[in-house]
């Protein structure tokens, strides 16, 4: 049973860590695809 669990928890983990890549990847992108766009600082100087 315990050894069950742990394979679950495995899998879980495994899904888990393929959507955070996926999710960093599209940051990515979209951190790609806004460079340039900003023609004020963000912040005051």
């Amino acid at each position: 049973q315990e050894v069950e669990f742990l394979s679950s928890s495995i899998t879980q983990l495994k899904v888990v860590q393929t959507k955070y890549v996926e999710a960093k990847d599209c940051l990515d992108v979209l951190n790609k695809s806004n460079e340039g766009d900003w023609d004020a600082p963000l912040h005051a100087s």
